[in-house]
């Protein structure tokens, strides 16, 4: 790829993910969003900037093309934080046995492959770069976001109940 449209590539999926946070900003206050007693949604624009960017980074250093972010799995990933800060646990799974392919469906995607990371830090200040470096250090994990098929992401942080739960959600559509 030649550095001209690389820099406009780059330039593309940022303006995509600040477009997408704002919009999940005020649809998490619009819809009322309650993940419980001091629950507070902890990646802001310029942390979800910063993770899409070391996840794309990370994607090319494999060879594999960049994820976009996708408003739906951005969705389901908060709204996984969200569920497990709320209700005081921390799976894949929620307490009903719905999982990530789950979640995303019941948003009205059309997607036929999903992929799904969470970690959970205690420290107040969070950064996004603690938890790609835990997923990173998980071979599962790290096959999730080195995943071919991957062509979406969301990502979320809700830091509530003495914890910051994060979630990546990846994934692809039919």
């Amino acid at each position: 790829m030649r550095a001209a449209p690389a820099a406009a590539l780059a330039a593309a999926l940022l303006a995509t993910l600040c477009a997408g946070a704002a919009r999940a900003e005020v649809a998490t206050a619009a819809a009322g969003l309650s993940c419980g007693p001091g629950a507070v949604l902890r990646l802001d624009r310029a942390g979800a900037t910063e993770g899409l960017a070391r996840l794309n980074a990370l994607r090319a250093g494999a060879g594999l093309a960049p994820v976009a972010l996708s408003a739906v799995l951005s969705e389901a990933a908060e709204g996984h934080a969200c569920d497990m800060v709320r209700r005081g646990y921390f799976d894949h799974r929620a307490p009903e046995g719905t999982g990530p392919m789950d979640r995303v469906l019941a948003r009205g995607a059309d997607i036929c492959w999903v992929a799904e990371n969470i970690a959970a830090t205690t420290a107040p200040q969070d950064p996004i770069a603690q938890a790609l470096a835990m997923w990173r250090g998980s071979p599962g994990h790290l096959r999730n976001m080195l995943a071919p098929e991957a062509r979406g992401v969301g990502l979320a942080a809700i830091r509530g109940g003495g914890r910051t739960v994060w979630v990546m959600v990846l994934g692809r559509g039919c």
